[in-house]
């Protein structure tokens, strides 16, 4: 699915591009109802956008342990 996430959500902004895999919308409750609706009335833009959408590799609880406890 096409991701719908806010300037000001940390992390996944590093891997949402605006309009190529999904939209970034203002941190406001109209801003992203907008968002949402643009994703449900215009189809050609939802495929495209989840055609485009990858999910990215997640570290294992075993790679986050190690990171976690490194140096200790």
């Amino acid at each position: 699915r096409p991701v719908l996430t806010a300037k000001d959500s940390g992390g996944v902004c590093q891997f949402i591009a605006h309009e190529e895999n999904g939209l970034v919308s203002d941190p406001e409750p109209a801003a992203l109802a907008l968002a949402a609706n643009r994703l449900w009335e215009d189809q050609s833009l939802y495929q495209r956008l989840r055609a485009a959408a990858v999910v990215p590799e997640l570290p294992s609880w075993d790679q986050i342990i190690e990171r976690l406890t490194e140096g200790c």
